[in-house]
């Protein structure tokens, strides 16, 4: 299984930029690692090339014998590199 997401920027789109972006568990802020709850939590990034307004990410979660009650997780965006200085904001969907 896994679970797929949507990126969007807007106020410009020029050059290709990278997001960068981590998992962490809510409320306990804790931040996820790799091999864990999920496959791979580490290192994650989306690049958008000139023009594209929308990219898309999949997380995969692993699947143990653990109960997962009241487990929640927080996809966060965390850091944007390359593009134009018009690049004003991105969210997730």
């Amino acid at each position: 299984m896994r679970l797929h997401f949507s990126i969007s920027r807007s106020g410009g789109t020029f050059g290709g930029v990278i997001v960068h972006y981590e998992l962490y568990f809510t409320p306990t802020n804790e931040k996820a690692q790799d091999g864990g709850d999920f496959s791979q939590a580490t290192n994650l990034s989306v690049r958008f090339e000139r023009g594209e307004r929308t990219q898309y990410i999949a997380i995969t979660p692993r699947v143990d014998n653990e109960p997962e009650v009241g487990k929640t997780y927080t996809i966060r965006l965390v850091r944007v590199t390359g593009g134009s200085s018009g690049l004003t904001d991105y969210w997730l969907n």
